[in-house]
């Protein structure tokens, strides 16, 4: 049965991963045509404007995510459709990746994926102590004008207790997910 789940468990991260690949090659083909079908000039030129003046760092408050429980989490924008993030709180530390099927821009929806791993340790006898675990979200981030952002994801997550790393059955499988609220500078 537990292969079963592993084998579940990194079909499912192969999808994901394999979605958001093939979303970032048609995206840079669009962006390599010299004319689109679906913008003007003008709208390329004003997404351009609104990627140079995008204010890049963002610090948030969380709850789940890369925070195991809630916590403060530090994103780095790095790319038009990449940002990367560290986060500590109650319960954990973690790190993450996310791609975005768009560009990163303001007042539009935005569909991401990624990976984020955490380690989880709340100081007290529980399942959950001294685990580490990975998650592969799938989410939506909002970004407003006035540098507040919003985001919100669920996928699937795969923890293993570090004490005992390499035992099969202390795999534990569930969805996991996060909200956040954030500002960017």
């Amino acid at each position: 049965m537990k292969i079963i789940q592993h084998i579940l468990f990194l079909f499912l991260l192969f999808l994901t991963s394999t979605a958001l690949i093939n979303a970032q090659e048609a995206e840079q083909q669009n962006d390599s045509k010299e004319t689109s079908t679906t913008f003007t000039n003008a709208q390329e030129s004003e997404q351009q404007d609104d990627w140079k003046e995008m204010k890049r760092n963002i610090v948030s408050f969380n709850v789940l995510g890369t925070t195991p429980i809630w916590g403060i989490t530090f994103e780095r924008i790095i790319a038009k459709k990449t940002i990367i993030e560290a986060g500590v709180g109650l319960g954990g530390i973690g790190a993450g990746v996310k791609f975005y099927s768009h560009p990163i821009q303001t007042n539009k929806l935005l569909v991401y994926t990624g990976l984020n791993v955490n380690y989880f340790d709340l100081g007290v006898n529980t399942r959950l102590n001294h685990t580490l675990f990975a998650y592969a979200p799938v989410g939506l981030s909002y970004f407003l004008e006035n540098k507040l952002c919003f985001g919100l994801d669920i996928g699937p997550a795969i923890g293993k207790d570090t004490s005992s790393f390499f035992k099969k059955e202390d795999s534990i499988y569930s969805l996991y997910g996060n909200l956040k609220i954030g500002y960017r500078f």
